[in-house]
């Protein structure tokens, strides 16, 4: 059964040949379009099984960038405080690590909202 090509040729000699046959092309005549294979080999196989049985680390998360990128802004917000808004701050982080004492999970005292 032929099977009809739609592509673009990449050199004048695969054009040529497509007028030629009509457009059509025939398995195993190099028509100048780029084609590729794909194939799964062994050592593609014991990647992937790797890759599965390897331990997820929260910094591989995009939840665990997303607490890094946190944490920099933080300390770049900290670095261009003036001497009062970094007392109010370190006042509030203070009350939040006691909240967070009493019951390990507790939220800051006033939460802001998102």
């Amino acid at each position: 059964m032929r099977e009809e090509v739609m592509q673009q040729p990449t050199s004048t000699r695969g054009a040529r040949r497509e007028e030629r046959d009509g457009g059509a092309t025939r398995e195993g005549v190099d028509d100048g379009v780029a084609r590729r294979r794909t194939t799964t080999t062994d050592a593609n196989k014991a990647g992937l099984v790797a890759l599965k049985n390897a331990p997820i680390e929260m910094a591989d998360t995009l939840y665990g960038r997303f607490l890094a990128t946190q944490k920099r802004d933080a300390e770049r917000a900290y670095q261009h405080m003036d001497a009062e808004e970094r007392e109010a701050f370190l006042r509030k982080l203070t009350e939040i690590s006691a909240a967070d004492a009493q019951d390990g999970q507790s939220p800051p005292p006033n939460p802001t909202p998102v």
